[in-house]
């Protein structure tokens, strides 16, 4: 995570000094409702995210972002140590950190609303109860306990997102923002919108 945050960092420094004599650099941050609907049970909860926009001459945006979700699910398959009474057993975490290129299909002076895709990271944790022996008993001895177990990977994926947002004045802006990620053999793998805060600088 650590190394993801640099490397935002960079990008997002490197391409403001990139574009510093032609655009107009915008941070957003935004937060609300997230959740992943390949799941049992899903139970959304929410999401964090921060961008940094580079805003060209043209209706083009160029951004660079990292966004944070979680979510809890029924785990029945990775889990051998649930109850079928049991409504949500585990908990999901995601990051995903993305560079997209967004275009304006409505721009104003104080008003626009802005489709954007690219390519991001997607890393992912996992965390469920698994049943194993506990000690030198063996679990037909009634030994057994019930730990919790973490399972992460991470891949590649495409952004999908849309904003829109009015300038309250010439720094600060309110919106709101929607968006999925496409990820391969996985449809519609997360969802999530809620509204947005954006200063101009």
């Amino acid at each position: 995570m650590k190394r993801l945050l640099l490397i935002w960092v960079c990008i997002g420094l490197g391409a403001k000094t990139l574009f510093a004599q032609e655009s107009k650099y915008d941070v957003a941050l935004s937060t609300g409702f997230y959740s992943a609907p390949n799941y049992t049970h899903i139970t959304g909860k929410q999401f964090l995210s921060a961008d940094f926009d580079y805003h060209l001459q043209n209706r083009w945006t160029i951004s660079t972002g990292l966004l944070s979700g979680q979510f809890a699910y029924f785990e029945d398959w990775r889990s051998n140590a649930f109850s079928y009474d049991d409504y949500t057993n585990a908990k999901g975490y995601e990051s995903h950190f993305s560079l997209t290129a967004a275009y304006s299909v409505i721009k104003t002076d104080k008003f626009r609303v802005q489709v954007g895709s690219g390519i991001g990271l997607f890393t992912q944790r996992l965390k469920y109860p698994y049943r194993a022996a506990s000690g030198n008993l063996a679990p037909n001895q009634y030994g057994e306990q019930i730990f919790t177990t973490e399972e992460s990977f991470s891949l590649v994926e495409i952004p999908i997102k849309v904003e829109a947002y009015y300038l309250l004045g010439r720094r600060v802006g309110v919106g709101a923002r929607a968006g999925t990620f496409l990820q391969a053999n996985r449809s519609l793998s997360i969802f999530y919108f809620g509204p947005q805060l954006r200063v101009r600088l």
